[in-house]
C-alpha cells in the first residue's frame, strides 16, 4: 500500500509501477528496494510524478526490450502500433537476435518483447482484431507521456523525430518519421549535408499534406544506402521508381494502403527483404521469386508470382489470391504460420486445391479463406464443388484459427 500511496493514486504511474514490481521477486527486500528508490521521490508534481515512474520503469527494462521500446517513439502521437508492423521493423532493424541454442524464431522473440511491453503498461492495447484469422490480432497506442519518456532518452540514439526534429545527440540519423511533404522533399539534399547518409529507417506517415504528394521525390533511394526499414503504408505515391533497387540492404517495405499498384523489375535487387505488404499490388515482376529472404508476404490483389511461389520457402506469413501458379506452389512451404487465400470461387476443382497440401503444414497456425464477393456461388451443383474444394483445404490439428467468408450459399 505504501508504494500506491506514492502513487498518489495516478492510474498510469500504480499501473506502470506493477510492471516493475511484476518483473521482480515477489519478497519483501525487492519491494522496499522499489518504495526506496529515488524515483519515487522526485517531484510532488502530478506529470513529474508519473514520469519518475516511467523513468523507474525503463531503467528496469532488459537490455534486449530498451531499443525496441525506444523505436516505438517514432509513431505519431496517439498512432495505432500494428504489433506484425513493430515486429517487422524491430527484425529489420537488427535490434532481436536469435539465440544460440534457442529453436525459437526471430517472430517468437519480437512478439515475446511486443507482450512484455504491453504487460508493462509502455504500450496500450487499443483494439483487438475479432477477425481471428487476421495477423494483426492487435494494435497499441503509446501514451503520450510515456512516449515523452522515450523521445527524451533517445539522446545518442540519432533518432530524428517527426518533422525532421532533431531527438539524439548525433547530427548523423538513424531513424526518421516524418508527416511533412517538404521534410521529404529535403532528404537528398541533406544526404549531401552527411545528415542523413547513415539512416536505417524512414517512415512516412499518412497526413492530409502526403495524401497530396504523387510522386516520390527524385534522387531520394539511391542516396540512402543503408535504409533497412521504409514504411509508406496510406501514401498517395502512384509508383515506385527503379531506384528502389538501389536500397539493396532494405529488409522492411510496407506499401499497405497506398496507390502503388505495380512494382518496378528493379525490386528484385532487394535480396535482403524479410517483409513486404501491398494491398492493391496487382502486378510484379517476373524475377520475384528471387527474393528468397522473405519471410511475410501480403498482397490482396490479383497478383500471380511467376516463377515459383515455393521458392520462397521462408515464408511464414502469406496473403495472396487463388491462381494455378499460386497454389502450386503452396506444397513448398512447410514454414507458413498464417495463410490467406483468396479468390477461391475462382478454383477450378479439388485437384487443384489438394496441391495446396494444407494438411501437412504443421507450423500453420492461422487459415483464412475467402470465396468471392459475388453471388456466383449458387446451384447445388456449384455448392457441392465449393464444399469439395474447401475439405481440400482442411488444416493440421495444430491450427489455432480458422475464418472462412465469402462463401455464398455455403452452410
Amino acid at each position: 500500500m505504501e508504494i500506491v500511496r506514492k502513487c498518489d493514486g495516478l492510474p498510469l504511474a500504480i499501473k506502470v509501477i506493477g510492471g516493475v514490481l511484476n518483473r521482480r521477486r515477489i519478497n519483501a527486500w525487492e519491494w522496499r528496494n522499489v518504495l526506496s528508490s529515488n524515483f519515487l521521490r522526485l517531484s510532488e508534481d502530478g506529470t513529474s510524478k508519473i514520469m519518475s515512474v516511467l523513468l523507474l520503469s525503463y531503467m528496469d527494462l532488459p537490455s534486449y526490450l530498451k531499443p525496441c521500446f525506444l523505436f516505438c517513439s517514432l509513431f505519431p502521437e496517439d498512432y495505432q502500433i500494428y504489433r506484425t508492423d513493430a515486429i517487422g521493423m524491430w527484425m529489420a532493424e537488427g535490434l532481436v537476435k536469435e539465440q544460440e541454442g534457442d529453436a525459437r524464431q526471430m517472430e517468437d522473440l519480437a512478439e515475446l518483447y511486443y507482450d512484455e511491453l504491453v504487460m508493462l503498461s509502455l504500450l496500450q492495447v487499443e483494439f483487438q482484431d475479432p477477425d481471428p484469422g487476421c495477423t494483426n490480432t492487435y494494435r497499441c497506442k503509446m501514451h503520450d507521456i510515456v512516449r515523452e519518456l522515450a523521445i527524451s532518452m533517445t539522446c545518442g540514439e540519432n533518432i530524428i523525430g517527426h518533422d525532421g526534429q532533431q531527438q539524439g545527440g548525433s547530427m548523423k540519423a538513424r531513424r526518421l518519421s516524418i508527416l511533412r511533404v517538404e521534410e521529404l522533399e529535403q532528404i537528398p539534399e541533406r544526404v549531401k549535408n552527411q545528415k542523413y547518409c547513415s539512416l536505417r529507417s524512414l517512415l512516412v506517415f499518412q497526413s492530409q499534406k502526403a495524401q497530396n504528394m504523387e510522386v516520390i521525390p527524385p534522387g531520394l533511394y539511391d542516396k540512402l544506402k543503408c535504409l533497412r526499414v521504409l514504411d509508406l503504408q496510406g501514401a498517395s505515391f502512384k509508383c515506385l521508381p527503379d531506384s528502389i533497387g538501389e536500397l539493396v540492404h532494405l529488409r522492411y517495405l510496407n506499401l499497405s494502403w497506398s496507390e502503388i499498384v505495380q512494382l518496378p523489375d528493379s525490386i528484385c535487387n532487394l535480396r535482403h527483404l524479410q517483409t513486404l505488404r501491398g494491398f492493391n499490388i496487382s502486378e510484379i515482376p517476373e524475377g520475384f521469386s528471387q527474393l528468397q529472404k522473405l519471410r511475410h508476404l501480403e498482397f490482396n490483389g490479383h497478383v500471380e508470382i511467376h516463377g515459383g511461389i515455393g521458392k520462397l520457402t521462408d515464408l511464414q506469413t502469406l496473403s495472396v489470391p487463388y491462381s494455378r501458379c499460386n497454389i502450386e506452389g503452396l506444397n513448398c512451404l512447410s514454414q507458413l504460420r498464417y495463410l490467406a487465400v483468396h479468390d477461391l470461387g475462382k478454383v477450378p476443382g479439388p485437384t487443384e486445391a489438394r496441391e495446396a497440401a494444407i494438411a501437412n503444414k504443421t507450423h500453420l497456425r492461422s487459415l483464412k479463406l475467402r470465396g468471392t464477393c459475388t453471388n456466383e456461388i449458387s446451384g447445388e451443383q456449384e455448392i457441392g464443388r465449393m464444399k469439395e474444394i474447401l475439405k481440400e483445404f482442411r488444416p493440421n490439428e495444430s491450427l489455432e484459427s480458422l475464418w472462412i467468408e465469402d462463401f455464398d450459399g455455403q452452410e
